[in-house]
């Protein structure tokens, strides 16, 4: 059998450590919305169930106002835990400065 190409091997080496990273940051987004509805006084599950749009609009916001920053954990960061405690740190900023906001 002969040997695969440069480009295949390394794509071989490399595809599972992208799927890593990528799931440890998918796993901390969605640990992070839940945190957020658990944290905000709406009930915006509900108000979507409900129909409410504005809801929906609101929480698809907040979704991207956190992938954000959870991407550039994701860019700078060279292994897993790295990511994973990048990816908490801005994750825990991020809601402690809308519980902040929420207060006033």
């Amino acid at each position: 059998m002969p040997t695969p190409s440069p480009e295949i091997q390394a794509f071989a080496a490399g595809f599972p450590v992208f799927l890593a990273h990528a799931g440890v940051t998918v796993v901390i987004l969605i640990l992070a919305a839940a945190l957020y509805v658990l944290l905000t006084p709406h009930k915006e599950i509900t108000l979507i169930r409900e129909g409410n749009t504005a809801a929906a609009l609101s929480l698809g916001g907040v979704l991207v106002g956190l992938a954000i920053p959870l991407a550039a954990s994701l860019k700078a960061s060279t292994n897993v835990i790295e990511i994973g405690l990048w990816g908490a740190v801005t994750v825990v900023v991020q809601l402690l400065v809308f519980r902040s906001e929420e207060r006033r």
